[in-house]
């Protein structure tokens, strides 16, 4: 949609939850730093002659273009509006990698005629086609103290999640109006809990949105009821995915129109298909946590764990920087990204990030973070529904990157070692009521492989996932990513 703003002086030519009137003096640096903290907008304006794109500080909202055989400049947030205009649709091989590895499209070009704006950048075309970084985003961890009370860090954490959230309403239609509930996507988790109490402290109802796999009465729909009966929606929706994996693997590249890697998005579009989440005013989420306190599974923290043993004792720098990142990547894509597909340099500040906030930011912008949002807000963003979470103020983002060694140590209950954890966000969901048994739980939203001993057909399903594209071996959940991409460009070859 274009809109003129101003006469002809400004010209919005894309926008997701942002306003010229928040850029109309081009002060990029004070439009980041202070006037949109929510990290949870993209916009595209032509000003003059000149173009300016601009994507939020850690990338949630995707932003991608192309250039037409017109020389026209196209832009989207989803890379089936591009495909029309596309000279060749082939596949860039490390796109290809990107993507497989990632399970996401947002971080690297898939198609060879697709620029990715990065994260937190604004870029500048020119009337002639020149392109340059006229502004990017720095991380900078809030200075904490190693002898503040947890007690303080946790009301602190409190009154920055409000915050957040009021950010969120404002910068939405809705308002902070009591009388329209929003939509929540609730787990069975603290995360996602903590914001629908925190919304109902600011007079906003909520509608629940959640998804439990079949005959899981013991495990997380338990934890789900839980959390409603402690909050209490105004509407409740439970989806309990069974028996559709080959039908909602087919809908996915239609839901989030881009093909995606996660096998939790087939739970997330049978949520679309079967519940009013579409007509929601706003829907929030909670996502980001645990990747910035460095609270991590098994699984994840070991790749975190031998990344910092194999750089503690290199000095920082920039090649330095970069392989950590790049041996991150390798571990945590399986040797399938051997580089990373943007330049974080720019993005960390080695003089200021210690080791574990290295370790955070690569999560935040390589890892789990843009897989994991893309798998919620894939289907809202398609679709022009605004989106909300409170874990990605950056405000909040940098408080918890702040956090020092003592106030994230833990004594683990199962064994005798020390791990890291995310206590000041439990700490805050005891003192709000949640019971410790919810607390201390291990939680995720659903990821529909679980097990197979079930005759639902997930056995059949994840055997029959392909195990290469383009000759590119996969593995595990990377041949979900290859099936997805598969349905994917069958709709390519047919524009």
């Amino acid at each position: 949609m274009v809109k003129l703003i101003i006469g002809l002086v400004a010209q919005t030519i894309f926008s997701y939850n942002l306003s010229w009137e928040e850029i109309e003096d081009l002060d990029f640096g004070a439009l980041y730093q202070k006037r949109r903290r929510d990290s949870i907008f993209a916009g595209v304006f032509k000003c003059g002659e000149t173009i300016y794109a601009m994507r939020d500080h850690i990338g949630v909202i995707p932003l991608f273009y192309c250039v037409t055989n017109n020389h026209e400049y196209i832009f989207s947030s989803v890379l089936s509006d591009l495909l029309p205009y596309l000279v060749d649709k082939t596949i860039n091989l490390d796109g290809l990698r990107a993507y497989l590895g990632l399970g996401t499209t947002k971080l690297a070009p898939l198609l060879n005629d697709i620029v990715v704006i990065p994260p937190g950048s604004v870029i500048s075309i020119g009337p002639k086609g020149e392109t340059k970084t006229v502004f990017q985003y720095r991380i900078e961890p809030r200075p904490l103290s190693v002898f503040t009370k947890l007690k303080n860090l946790r009301l602190e954490f409190e009154r920055l999640l409000l915050c957040a959230l009021v950010k969120q309403l404002k910068s939405s239609t809705v308002g902070l109006i009591s009388d329209v509930p929003l939509g929540v996507f609730l787990s069975g988790g603290i995360d996602s809990s903590l914001i629908g109490l925190g919304l109902k402290k600011l007079g906003i109802e909520i509608n629940s949105y959640s998804s439990a796999p079949q005959n899981n009465n013991n495990g997380e729909l338990r934890f789900i009821e839980c959390n409603i009966n402690h909050i209490k929606p105004c509407k409740i929706y439970i989806d309990r995915i069974a028996g559709e994996y080959h039908k909602l693997s087919e809908a996915i590249p239609k839901l989030y129109r881009s093909p995606h890697g996660s096998s939790s998005a087939m739970a997330v579009t049978s949520l679309w298909q079967k519940t009013p989440v579409r007509l929601e005013k706003q829907i929030f989420f909670g996502q980001n946590c645990d990747v910035i306190t460095n609270a991590m599974d098994n699984r994840y923290f070991d790749v975190f764990s031998k990344t910092l043993f194999r750089l503690r004792r290199q000095k920082w720098g920039a090649s330095a920087v970069d392989d950590m990142f790049d041996l991150y990547l390798q571990r945590h894509t399986r040797n399938m990204l051997q580089s990373t597909p943007f330049s974080l340099r720019n993005i960390c500040n080695a003089e200021i990030l210690n080791n574990f906030q290295m370790i955070a930011v690569a999560g935040m912008y390589l890892g789990r973070t843009p897989l994991d949002s893309e798998t919620i807000t894939g289907p809202a963003i398609a679709n022009n529904l605004l989106i909300g979470n409170p874990y990605y103020d950056m405000d909040l983002i940098e408080f918890l990157l702040g956090l020092r060694l003592n106030h994230k140590l833990v004594a683990s209950k199962n064994n005798n070692l020390v791990t890291l954890d995310k206590k000041i966000i439990r700490q805050a969901a005891l003192i709000n009521g949640l019971p410790q048994e919810l607390v201390y739980r291990k939680k995720g939203f659903t990821v529909p492989r679980g097990t197979m001993d079930s005759n639902d057909g997930r056995l059949e399903f994840f055997s029959n996932l392909p195990n290469r594209f383009a000759e590119i071996y996969c593995q595990d959940e990377q041949r979900f990513a290859a099936d997805s991409l598969n349905k994917f460009m069958q709709s390519v070859t047919s524009i």
